[in-house]
């Protein structure tokens, strides 16, 4: 979701110690180091998204039950493990107010560390206070990154790592190899940038998608959407990418800007952590077939049931095959390949799909919005 940046609200320190009273209500007996405001909220006169980072100092003793607490009623956070940095346990709970990234994070840890760091420094020295907040301001409003409605937030973290770590590299606080792996952690890895099609725009899916998932029927419950999501956001990190999802957005053609989640559209590599007695997406294959092995996988979309749009399903889908064929190690080139619509029956031209090495095995379309094709992958350097 595109990235707001908002000169310094004072509201945000109030936020702040509403927030920290909630959670010492919500950790009452247990026991824990402190709470702490970080990241740019916590910086007065700094502009930052309006989204507060808090974090729980704790032991590797005392996280269990720190833990077990945050995601108990009438906390309810979800637990995203630690996402591929170590020492700092993340948690969400989109639905609540006001919007905030918590963290569980060890003592002493790098990135507890790091947290801490910055705050200190941007705190004390004003120079470097302006020119981070006009750093970001400047970034967040890009024509460069106005695919869609601004900058995303992968793309916003990528660009921000070097003055990170000029910030870090200030403090003195961090050694060399602490801050090659922070800046290995802020890479993007494999994920997408927005791919937009005449009706459509596509992006990575974020935990805030969860409600609308939801609504639209795509996910049975907030909960299951959530669940999913944290799966998803995990996998976007790897390298390489065996599970890639992105939203698709249908583009209102009177406000021109505005957009509606209307479905996910995939990739999925058959390897070992593949189930297809419990994987929604295999109900119309016979698994029998599948091979466990990075030459298989599914290529799905899956819209709104009430669209009953087909067409919809194959203008994502010729689109997302050439962004795709990148993380599969296929032909790069992205412009060969654009929407080859039937409008009888809505299918793809898997002749032109061959150009970036996937040959249709199968198929399962129904007319509620899913389409599910198994693809035997032609590896390419």
């Amino acid at each position: 979701m595109p990235v707001i940046v908002e000169p310094y609200n004072e509201d945000w320190a109030r936020q702040f110690t509403q927030l920290k009273l909630e959670l010492e209500n919500i950790l009452e007996g247990i026991e824990y180091m402190s709470i702490e405001h970080v990241g740019s909220t916590s910086v007065p006169g700094l502009a930052a998204k309006p989204v507060l980072d808090i974090d729980i100092v704790a032991s590797n003793d005392q996280l269990p039950a720190v833990l077990a607490a945050l995601q108990k009623p009438p906390a309810n956070y979800l637990y995203m493990r630690e996402a591929g940095i170590p020492g700092r346990h993340q948690l969400r709970n989109p639905q609540q107010l006001p919007v905030r990234n918590l963290y569980v994070c060890i003592q002493d840890s790098t990135s507890l560390r790091n947290h801490l760091a910055i705050r200190d420094l941007l705190r004390k020295d004003p120079i470097l206070r302006e020119e981070y907040g006009t750093f970001k301001l400047a970034l967040a409003q890009s024509p460069a990154y106005h695919v869609f409605r601004g900058l995303e937030i992968h793309e916003y973290i990528s660009e921000k790592t070097s003055m990170i770590l000029r910030l870090l590299e200030i403090s003195g606080s961090l050694t060399e190899e602490e801050l090659e792996g922070i800046k290995k952690a802020n890479r993007p890895g494999q994920r997408l940038k927005p791919i937009k099609t005449k009706n459509l725009v596509m992006r990575e899916l974020v935990m805030d998608d969860a409600s609308v998932m939801h609504s639209t029927g795509l996910a049975p419950t907030i909960h299951r959407a959530q669940e999913h999501l944290v799966e998803i956001v995990k996998n976007a990190g790897k390298v390489p990418r065996t599970y890639t999802e992105i939203a698709v957005l249908f583009l209102d053609p009177i406000h021109e800007g505005d957009a509606r989640l209307i479905g996910r559209i995939g990739a999925r590599v058959i390897d070992s952590s593949f189930d297809p007695q419990t994987d929604e997406l295999v109900s119309g294959f016979d698994s029998s077939s599948l091979r466990q092995d990075r030459n298989v996988a599914f290529l799905y979309v899956l819209l709104d049931p009430k669209l009953h749009d087909q067409q919809l399903g194959d203008e994502a889908m010729s689109a997302f095959i050439p962004a795709i064929a990148k993380i599969l190690g296929h032909k790069p080139a992205s412009d060969l390949l654009s929407s080859h619509s039937s409008e009888a029956s809505g299918t793809i031209d898997w002749d032109l799909a061959k150009i970036w090495g996937f040959r249709r095995i199968d198929e399962s379309v129904d007319n509620r919005g899913k389409a599910v094709y198994q693809v035997e992958m032609d590896p390419r350097s």
